[in-house]
C-alpha cells in the first residue's frame, strides 16, 4: 500500500498545492488576530477536499479500472484515501494549536490549558467529520454524484462555524454558545467513531462497486 500512498501524495501536491497555501493563510489569520480564531476551522474544508480531488482525478484517468489488475485489494484502495486525509489535516491541526500557544507566549497572554485542550479536541473533531461524511458517497456513487454530499457537508460546516462561540484558542467560550470542555472530548470521540464507521462503510461500498 506504500506505492498507492506515494501515488496519491504526488497527485495531491500536483493538483492541491494551492489549497495548502490557502489553508496556511487561514491559519495565519486566525493566529494573528484572536477575533478571527474561527478561521482555524476552515482548513478542514481544504484538507477534506484533497482526497476527493485525487479520487476525481483517478476517475478521469480510469485509474480504478487499471488498479483492479494490480496486486492491491479494494480495501487498500479505500484505506489509502483515508490515510491521505489524515496526513493532510493532522499537521494543520497541530500547526494551529502550536501557533496559538506561540502567540500567547510572545504576547505574554494567559492561556487556560483546559480550554486550549478542549478547543484542540473540537478542531480535530471537525477535521475528522469532513472526510467521514463525504468519502462513503464518493466510493458508492463516484466523484460526480458524490459531490452532492460534499456541498451538503460544506453547508452544514458553515452553519456549525456560524453557531460556534469560540473567540480565541485557550480563551473561555463567548456568546452565543458556551461549549463545556467535556463536551468537546465527547464530540471528538463521536467524530473518531464516525470516521472509523465511515472507513468500513467505504470499503464495503467499494468492494461491491462495478466498473
Amino acid at each position: 500500500m506504500k506505492g498507492l500512498l506515494i501515488k496519491d501524495l504526488y497527485m495531491a501536491f500536483r493538483h492541491c498545492g494551492v489549497l495548502l497555501v490557502i489553508a496556511l493563510v487561514f491559519i495565519g489569520v486566525s493566529i494573528a488576530d484572536a477575533d478571527n480564531a474561527l478561521f482555524a476551522f476552515f482548513p478542514a474544508l481544504f484538507a477534506g477536499v484533497v482526497p476527493l480531488t485525487v479520487m476525481s482525478c483517478d476517475e478521469q484517468c480510469k485509474w480504478n479500472e487499471y488498479a483492479d489488475g494490480l496486486p492491491y485489494s479494494r480495501a487498500q484502495m479505500v484505506s489509502v484515501k483515508y490515510i491521505l486525509g489524515l496526513l493532510c489535516f493532522v499537521p494543520l491541526c497541530i500547526l494551529s494549536v502550536a501557533g496559538f500557544m506561540l502567540r500567547a507566549a510572545v504576547l505574554q497572554q494567559s492561556v487556560e490549558a483546559a480550554q486550549l485542550c478542549a478547543d484542540a479536541a473540537l478542531l480535530f473533531a471537525v477535521n475528522l467529520l469532513f472526510p467521514a461524511c463525504t468519502l462513503p458517497f464518493f466510493f458508492r456513487f463516484g466523484a460526480n454524484k458524490g459531490r452532492i454530499a460534499y456541498y451538503a457537508v460544506i453547508g452544514a460546516f458553515f452553519a456549525f462555524v456560524a453557531a460556534l462561540g469560540i473567540s480565541s484558542f485557550g480563551a473561555p467560550a463567548a456568546e452565543p454558545i458556551a461549549i463545556p470542555a467535556y463536551a468537546a472530548y465527547i464530540f471528538l470521540g463521536c467524530a473518531a467513531l464516525l470516521f472509523a464507521i465511515s472507513w468500513l462503510l467505504s470499503v464495503w461500498f467499494y468492494r461491491k462497486r462495478e466498473f
